[in-house]
């Protein structure tokens, strides 16, 4: 499995992360069988029985799943949750689903 994280990030998790209250990332080996190889990076090209790697690097493969995940953009004046680094970026500085209501008083 090619992946650009260590880690599954379940995108509609991602506001719980935010606010303090749950999780949205599970270590990808804890989910997989041992038996499944996971390689950190992005897929470039991909071939007939192998794909190359952004650094060239080539793996063969027997059958091929591709899956490309999805993105958002974020309307202005919001936080950006649509993808994993934003959130945490967004995350600095906001510890509770209270305190982050405290930015908006209308929202309390």
């Amino acid at each position: 499995m090619v992946n650009p994280r260590a880690d599954f990030v379940e995108r509609v998790r991602l506001h719980e992360h935010i606010a303090g209250t749950g999780f949205a990332a599970t270590t990808l080996t804890s989910m997989l069988a041992e038996s499944i190889h996971t390689v950190h990076g992005s897929v470039d090209k991909i071939g007939d029985g192998s794909v190359t790697l952004e650094h060239s690097a080539n793996l063969d493969y027997d059958y091929l799943l591709v899956a490309i995940g999805s993105a958002v953009r974020a309307p202005a004046g919001t936080l950006p949750v649509g993808t994993w680094e934003a959130t945490v970026a967004s995350r600095t500085g906001r510890t509770t689903r209270r305190e982050c209501g405290h930015r908006r008083p209308e929202a309390v």
